[in-house]
């Protein structure tokens, strides 16, 4: 019960660290940019038939952004309150 309680306080001290407005803000950005992404790359693989290519291209692209983003957000005080 104690323990519980404790977990329960500190979940909360460490919610009131981040700013949440920023925060989902850029996690919904991050997740409208790597579908675009996703898409786009699809796109230009029907258009200019070099599919193999622009796939890997995509892929890697969507996984470097997505591994910035992932960074950025625990590194830093960027949202933070």
């Amino acid at each position: 019960m104690v323990t519980l309680l404790q977990d329960k306080i500190l979940r909360q001290r460490k919610k009131e660290k981040y700013d949440e407005e920023k925060l989902t803000k850029f996690v919904g950005n991050l997740f409208i940019i790597l579908p675009v992404i996703l898409m786009i790359g699809g796109f230009l693989a029907l258009v200019l038939r070099i599919s193999l290519y622009i796939k890997i291209i995509s892929w890697v692209l969507l996984i470097f952004i997505n591994v910035s983003g992932v960074i950025y957000m625990n590194s830093g005080n960027c949202l933070k309150k």
